[in-house]
C-alpha cells in the first residue's frame, strides 16, 4: 500500500466525493507544521474520499490509500484511511511543501515517524560509514511524550498522539543492532506504547528484521507516533493514567495522562 503525490496530468480518481473535514485534522496539521517548520492554511485544501475502499488505483498497478494533487490542492483518501493519522500527515506535508517528491530532509529527518514514509520512494538518509561502531539497542535512551497532555475536552474529537523516541547515546555516528528477545523472536518490537491502568488495547508495535543495522547520526533522534482516540466507545473512565513507551524491549520513564 502506498501514499503518493500526483502530477497535474494524472487523472483524479473516479468515485471520489467531498469529505467533511474531521476536527482532528486541525490537530494533525499543527503537528505537521511543527515537525516540518512550514506553515500553511488547512482550509485551502480540498478533501475527498473514495467510499467503501481500502485503496485505489491511478495510472499504474500501484495501490494507494492517499494522494495529494497539486492541481486544486486536493487530497483524496481511501475510506479506510480517513482516520489514519500518519497517512494523512504525509499528504499534509506534500500540501505544506508544495512538492511532489519525498526529500529525506522533510520526510525522514524532520518528520520521520510523524508522517508515514514506507512502501513509497522516500529518499533515504545517508547511512553511517561501514566502520561506524555497532551498539546494542539497549544503550539507546527511550523517551515518551503525549500531545496534548490533557485531551478529552481539547477539541480534537478525543484524539491524541503518543510519541516514542530513541536517541544516539554516542558522540559519533553509530549503527544500532536490535536485541533478540528472551524467546528468541527474530522480529522483535521496535517502537511500542502501553498504559496503566489500561487505556487502550492492544499494545502498539512496529516489527523489524533483527539482521538489519540502523544508522544514527551524532545526536540523532528517531521516533514513532501512535494516534489514539479516547472518543471511541466505550467511554474511557476519568482519571490519571501512566503511559510508557518502549523500544526493542527497553522502556521509557512513564508520563501521566489525564482523562478529565
Amino acid at each position: 500500500m502506498s501514499l503518493g503525490c500526483r502530477s497535474d496530468v494524472e487523472p483524479f480518481p473516479t468515485g471520489a466525493v467531498r469529505l467533511s473535514v474531521p476536527s482532528q485534522y486541525a490537530f494533525w496539521w499543527r503537528l505537521t507544521e511543527a515537525c516540518s517548520g512550514l506553515t500553511g492554511d488547512l482550509s485551502q485544501i480540498q478533501w475527498y474520499t473514495i467510499p467503501n475502499v481500502a485503496s485505489f488505483y491511478l495510472n499504474s498497478d500501484t495501490a494507494y490509500n492517499g494522494a495529494w494533487f497539486p492541481n486544486g490542492n486536493r487530497i483524496v483518501l481511501a475510506d479506510s484511511s480517513v482516520n489514519n493519522g500518519q497517512a494523512i500527515r504525509h499528504e499534509m506535508l506534500h500540501a505544506l511543501s508544495r512538492m511532489t517528491s519525498h526529500p529525506a530532509d522533510l520526510f525522514l529527518t524532520k518528520c520521520g515517524g510523524i508522517v508515514a514514509c514506507s512502501n513509497i520512494p522516500c529518499a533515504s538518509a545517508a547511512p553511517p560509514a561501514a566502520s561506524a561502531p555497532i551498539l546494542d539497542a539497549s544503550l539507546f535512551p527511550v523517551s515518551v511524550a503525549v500531545t496534548p497532555s490533557i485531551d478529552a475536552d481539547s477539541g480534537n474529537a478525543g484524539w491524541f498522539v503518543v510519541t516514542v523516541s530513541v536517541k544516539n547515546p554516542s558522540a559519533q555516528p553509530v549503527r544500532l543492532h536490535y536485541a533478540i528477545d528472551s524467546a528468541g523472536d527474530p522480529y522483535p518490537v521496535t517502537f511500542g506504547v502501553y498504559s496503566w491502568p489500561p487505556l487502550f488495547s492492544p499494545d502498539f508495535i512496529e516489527p523489524v528484521d533483527t539482521n538489519s543495522l540502523v544508522g544514527f547520526a551524532v545526536g540523532e533522534v528517531k521516533r514513532w507516533t501512535f494516534d489514539l482516540n479516547l472518543g471511541a466507545t466505550p467511554a474511557k473512565p476519568k482519571g490519571t493514567y501512566a503511559i510508557t513507551g518502549f523500544f526493542n524491549g527497553d522502556s521509557s520513564a512513564a508520563v501521566s495522562f489525564i482523562v478529565p
